[in-house]
């Protein structure tokens, strides 16, 4: 296992989300480095087949979704880039056509003296096209870059959030079975103002782990399940579970009831507020990681290190927001994933 994920393991973080993110990262630059080399699909499968053995260190739940879907990214990305070349490389082909398709009774010598002679009218349009050309290099190597594996490509449902959303269920169903073992049923749902709008009704509010409704010292409670078996179906059939505590990226937790320790409730001026700071800090980080692929995957090295430039200033930016406004950052949301 990769040193940093074994240590992520360690600490208790989600090293299945990122090992996933770092696998995706290595099969982009793979692709991007084996597209430059000119490797066949074989050479590539061989090396991208060793990436994903990886997903062996996953949890059964996960492991053979990660799996396909890698692949299944894998094989997308390399059409999608070999056809953004091949129609850059057609377009080289009928611009030096006009001046490469002589009559076949001219000898090369000759064929060389005229394209000699027409150097002066040819240059131009080269230099010209030359310039359009590595446009469409870049804008295809930029795409493969930014490209991210999907569980469900019908919905755009990323592999990055299956995964965490995976992760995160298993541990609070670890945790509910906690809280009943102990001879308890009731439970907060915890408070906190960046909550997202799926949560914010639910969120501080009393629930029953067994299912019951009911009051106890004036309050009243409800099943938990009310709020978590929500679910969201993509337009291919796929069924996701997103209420609070166990949809994508909500981190409530549960809190054990005892009586006058009800979480304090948020207005909604703040939660507003703090919902923009919090959107706002995720769109940073993906920006930063966006940055990072493609500094691995850009076709020139001065690129790669302009590319690096602009993620570590994005990654400045993102430290500086959130000390402005007071709130934590997250490194491993850019460096670890």
């Amino acid at each position: 296992m990769r040193r940093y994920i074994r240590q992520a393991r360690e600490e208790g973080l989600d090293w299945q989300t990122a090992l996933i993110m770092e696998m995706q990262t290595d099969i982009k630059q793979t692709i991007a480095n084996g597209v430059l080399l000119g490797l066949t699909w074989t050479q590539l499968n061989t090396q991208i087949s060793e990436i994903i053995k990886d997903t062996d260190e996953l949890t059964e739940s996960l492991k053979e979704r990660a799996r396909q879907s890698l692949l299944i990214f894998a094989t997308v990305l390399l059409r999608q880039i070999q056809n953004a070349l091949n129609g850059v490389n057609l377009s080289i082909l009928s611009q030096v056509q006009q001046y490469a398709d002589k009559p076949s009774q001219k000898t090369a010598n000759a064929l060389k003296t005229q394209m000699r002679n027409q150097y002066i009218e040819i240059a131009q349009p080269l230099k010209e096209y030359s310039e359009e050309y590595m446009r469409k290099v870049k804008k295809a190597f930029n795409e493969l870059a930014d490209s991210v594996a999907k569980d469900d490509y019908s919905s755009n449902v990323s592999l990055r959030n299956v995964s965490e959303m995976t992760v995160r269920y298993e541990d609070k169903l670890k945790e509910v079975e906690k809280i009943k073992a102990a001879g308890n049923d009731l439970v907060y749902i915890s408070a906190h103002a960046n909550c997202s709008k799926r949560c914010q009704a639910a969120q501080g509010k009393l629930y029953s782990l067994s299912g019951k409704s009911g009051e106890i010292d004036g309050e009243q409670y409800r099943p938990l399940t009310d709020v978590t078996e929500v679910y969201y179906t993509t337009k291919s059939g796929k069924t996701y579970r997103n209420g609070i505590l166990y949809g994508f990226g909500c981190r409530h937790y549960l809190i054990l009831y005892i009586k006058g320790n009800k979480p304090v409730e948020v207005p909604a001026e703040v939660v507003k507020k703090y919902r923009e700071i919090n959107d706002t800090q995720r769109a940073m980080e993906r920006d930063v990681r966006r940055l990072l692929d493609r500094a691995v995957t850009a076709p020139t090295a001065a690129e790669r290190r302009a590319w690096k430039t602009k993620a570590k200033a994005a990654y400045e930016r993102y430290k500086t927001y959130s000390a402005e406004n007071k709130v934590a950052y997250y490194p491993s949301r850019v460096e670890l994933f």
